[in-house]
């Protein structure tokens, strides 16, 4: 048994080593397939990444009335309980909403004087809530908008609060160009606020967002002038009133100095993202199948060749009694071999790539490892699945090429 077990691998080391550049051309092939699937699971752990991040920005905040009742907010907070969209409640206690009321308005001594002037806490606890959806959160606020809590719930504030339309001015515009602007969005029953922010503010802002980029600096300063116009900041009562003002203002008469119009909102920017991902997804997983066909007729052909130039040694085989199984056995050696090297080198540069990468992707997320974290974590499921998957593929491309030759 164990004589058998070794001829046939010193079989398959002997056909390796006869088509050796088959062999690197079928290990090599099947890298790339890897390596193409493994960017699809890259690209799937990054949009997790990203619409999770986007997401755990999203909250509906409860504010409750200073004269609340602890029992007031236990029944609220049973209440939200019971919906299955809820994921998450995190109650804000007085004492920490007063805190946070001084921290964002430490800069406003005026603010804070009459805080102290009035002996107690004006405040009433919070009630933040996160849901699984963002569609959800609609559905979480007209809950609450029954009659019975009214008396002590004084506002809910959503994912609406986190969009706007932004407005960026050419440098070259005028006062009285802005004015208009403002005078003709404030016509609309639609907008609920506007803000301007000067040329020296967006000018800052700029100064601030780019304050690690050196070059982008020192070119700004090169130019002697502020080359930013001012930015006009509009929040409507519904987020569907957006696309209303973004029309409204893409009239000729503003076309010369207004130079964008942005949406800024956070559904949507999670269905660019999810967008983006299934059109790279598309692409990879074709990749991923155009590799799988070249390895599929690369390994055939080198069995092909090898059965062809080895059809003398094998009728003798079978002359002198050995099974078909014996026949097959080197190839099916060669098929794990193959499977192991084009994994493990697919694996290794994976990780190389990602140590070069990480820093970069941190940058943009603020979290270090992600990539490598979760490659570590499923590194057994995710070896075990790309060697069985290449196995199979190997195996089937051998019978296939073999069955003619064993029939004959």
């Amino acid at each position: 048994m164990f004589i058998k077990f070794f001829r046939v691998l010193k079989f398959a080391f002997q056909d390796i080593l006869r088509n050796f550049s088959l062999s690197f051309m079928t290990v090599l092939i099947l890298v790339l397939m890897l390596l193409s699937i493994n960017t699809l699971i890259v690209i799937r752990v990054l949009t997790f990444e990203a619409t999770s991040s986007i997401k755990d920005q999203i909250d509906v905040s409860v504010y409750f009335d200073y004269s609340v009742t602890d029992k007031n907010v236990n029944e609220v907070i049973s209440y939200l309980q019971s919906f299955p969209e809820v994921t998450e409640l995190v109650l804000l206690s007085r004492e920490e909403v007063l805190a946070d009321f001084k921290e964002q308005h430490k800069d406003s001594p005026d603010i804070l004087l009459s805080l102290e002037e009035l002996n107690q806490n004006p405040l009433g606890p919070t009630l933040i809530v996160k849901t699984k959806e963002t569609i959800d959160y609609e559905k979480i606020i007209t809950a609450l908008g029954v009659p019975e809590y009214e008396g002590f719930i004084e506002a809910t504030s959503s994912i609406k609060d986190q969009i706007d339309v932004s407005v960026y001015f050419d440098y070259s515009v005028t006062d009285k160009n802005v004015n208009e602007v403002i005078s003709y969005l404030q016509s609309f029953p639609e907008v609920t606020e506007l803000v301007l922010l000067s040329r020296e503010e967006v000018l800052e802002d700029f100064k601030e967002q780019h304050k690690d980029s050196p070059d982008i600096l020192l070119s700004l300063e090169e130019l002697n002038q502020n080359p930013l116009g001012p930015t006009l900041i509009v929040k409507t009562k519904e987020t569907i009133d957006y696309e209303k003002i973004i029309t409204a203002l893409g009239v000729p008469e503003y076309e010369s100095f207004i130079e964008a119009k942005t949406f800024a909102d956070t559904e949507q920017a999670i269905q660019r993202i999810e967008i983006i991902t299934s059109n790279l997804e598309k692409f990879t997983l074709v990749l991923s199948g155009l590799f799988a066909v070249i390895a599929f007729v690369i390994i055939f052909n080198t069995i092909r060749v090898s059965v062809y130039t080895q059809r003398i040694e094998i009728t003798i085989k079978k002359l002198v009694g050995a099974t078909n199984w014996f026949v097959r056995g080197p190839y099916l050696v060669e098929s794990v071999i193959f499977s192991l090297l084009g994994t493990i080198f697919a694996l290794t540069f994976v990780f190389t790539v990602l140590r070069v990468i990480e820093p970069y992707i941190q940058m943009v997320f603020q979290r270090s490892n992600i990539l490598t974290n979760y490659f570590n974590s499923n590194i057994i499921m995710l070896f075990g699945l790309q060697f069985a998957g290449v196995f199979v593929l190997t195996v089937f491309s051998s019978f296939l090429a073999m069955r003619r030759s064993l029939k004959s």
